[in-house]
């Protein structure tokens, strides 16, 4: 499966974020099964897993291929064991779950 994000970064972003989630709940909040974070200003991005209304450890990535008032593509390739991230036709990273 594949999810494709079409879009642009505002140009005063700080940051935006994408959450795949495992359902809709809120009380308790549905696990969040990939939470991929770029901080713009920052220069990183940040991911993520929820499980069980607790966040894991953060993983980061002190790499920005996102560019504020810029266009892009996002896809998320979804594995058995990962997720694999590529920005504008380019791999960027591989998160295990």
């Amino acid at each position: 499966e594949m999810v494709v994000i079409q879009g642009s970064v505002p140009s005063d972003a700080d940051r935006f974020q994408v959450d795949l989630t495992c359902g809709s709940s809120t009380k308790p909040r549905a696990d969040v099964a990939f939470h991929f974070n770029p901080r713009i200003k920052k220069s990183c991005i940040v991911c993520n897993t929820l499980q069980k209304e607790a966040w894991g450890r953060e993983r980061i990535l002190h790499q920005m291929p996102f560019r504020a008032g810029a266009a892009f593509e996002l896809v998320i390739l979804v594995q058995e064991d990962q997720f694999k991230v590529a920005v504008n036709g380019a791999h960027v990273l591989d998160y295990k779950h």
